[in-house]
């Protein structure tokens, strides 16, 4: 309630139909739809309102305020009101300023991938970097590609890195970002790399419509190729290394890499556009996909089942290029082409904070620290930003660490 009400003043409400209030010589805009209403004082003139809108006036001391509850502010004053997003509705502010950025300003960051120790990160243009996650600073220079590398990823141990390119060219590297060897994988774009758990094998895929696995001591291809039927935009081990989610065109694969069977197919987007990225929870129960513009949602399946799990996650509304779980299992990391990162809590698939590039550039990569404190988000503006994950979600335990 405001003041007036509070001291017992007579009030008076007007509906938004109003276009003069005859006691508080109030001018509106446009009626906004929805629930609410105003209450002018008749002895002081003050106006209260009460309602999900966001208010703007001219004598408030910014230019738009969220206003959830009971507000005062003094009459005379021409206000408009107009529907809360989504995101003003669960009092969600993007955030634009990062506590830190990784500065090289020489190529879009197209991947981003952190090292189990937590101590280093390799991020890739048409050149990888391996930096040091303490001091900020390139610690190598990775050259070898002659073209943009999308499919970054590290063994488990730490010992070899993966990167593959638009050519189709794989290049494996020693843990220490030392050349080890190149090998004309694909006939066309590697879209993603993964190893498996035991780091044995390189998973592969491409937009050739193949997935490949490759012998990480041999360096030879292991079997045939699997036929995918579509272009392939994203493969991802389980966790236990017992199953391989390939997202090919508007499905997802599921297969058996003990026997190399085909075991299930989800078909995850009802429109034209495929699915962009994929990534498991840490415990294996749940798959997570990521859609096109066409369908710019997050989706849960059920491992045991291979159902899907509840609605799909809105609030993006372009590509979703990249998805991550954080190490705990409790949170789920987005970057879009629509300029943002979202973090969302998997318990109950909402959104808990959105953080956009400095510059608001498109966002094509994402990674949580191996503490799960922080996220690190590269894209267009040719830098790696580090935002901190939200105190709250961080006190539900959101930052322990998997082993």
């Amino acid at each position: 309630m405001n003041s007036c009400i509070e001291r017992g003043c007579l009030v008076e409400q007007a509906t938004y139909d109003n276009v003069d209030h005859p006691q508080n010589n109030l001018s509106f805009g446009p009626r906004p739809t929805g629930l609410g209403r105003l209450v002018g004082c008749v002895n002081c003139g003050s106006l209260a309102v009460h309602c999900n809108f966001v208010l703007t006036a001219s004598v408030l001391p910014h230019s738009a305020e969220l206003w959830p509850c009971w507000i005062s502010i003094p009459c005379s004053t021409t206000i408009q009101l107009h529907e809360m997003t989504e995101d003003e509705a669960q009092h969600i502010i993007p955030t634009s300023t990062p506590i830190r950025l990784f500065e090289d300003g020489k190529e879009s960051v197209l991947a981003v991938a952190v090292f189990r120790d937590g101590r280093r990160m390799v991020t890739s243009g048409k050149t990888l970097r391996l930096w040091d996650l303490k001091d900020g600073v390139v610690l190598k220079t990775m050259e070898g590609h002659t073209d943009c590398v999308w499919g970054v990823g590290i063994s488990r141990d730490g010992e070899l890195i993966a990167s593959g390119d638009e050519k189709g060219e794989l290049i494996l590297w020693k843990g220490s970002g030392e050349f080890s060897q190149i090998i004309k994988a694909h006939t066309t774009w590697i879209s993603s790399v993964d190893f498996s758990p035991d780091g044995a094998v390189l998973a592969t895929s491409s937009s050739d419509w193949t997935t490949k696995l490759w012998n990480t001591r041999t360096r030879r291809l292991e079997g045939n190729p699997i036929e995918c039927g579509a272009p392939v935009h994203c493969v991802r081990y389980s966790p236990s290394g017992e199953l391989l989610a390939i997202a090919a065109g508007k499905g997802i694969q599921i297969w058996d890499t003990g026997t190399k069977n085909y075991i299930a197919n989800l078909n995850a987007v009802p429109a034209i556009g495929p699915n962009l990225s994929l990534a498991w929870t840490p415990d294996g129960t749940r798959l997570l996909s990521a859609g096109s513009y066409y369908d710019p949602t997050l989706r849960e399946w059920d491992s045991s089942t291979w159902k899907q799990v509840g609605d799909p996650w809105n609030g993006h509304d372009n590509d979703i290029r990249d998805i991550v779980v954080n190490p705990a299992g409790t949170l789920v990391a987005s970057a879009s082409r629509d300029k943002s990162v979202r973090l969302w809590r998997l318990s109950d698939r909402q959104t808990i904070a959105s953080f956009k590039l400095k510059h608001s550039d498109e966002v094509f990569s994402v990674a949580f620290s191996r503490d799960g404190k922080h996220v690190f988000g590269g894209g267009h503006d040719k830098k790696v930003s580090e935002w901190a994950v939200p105190k709250d979600a961080l006190r539900h335990g959101d930052a322990v660490g998997s082993p």
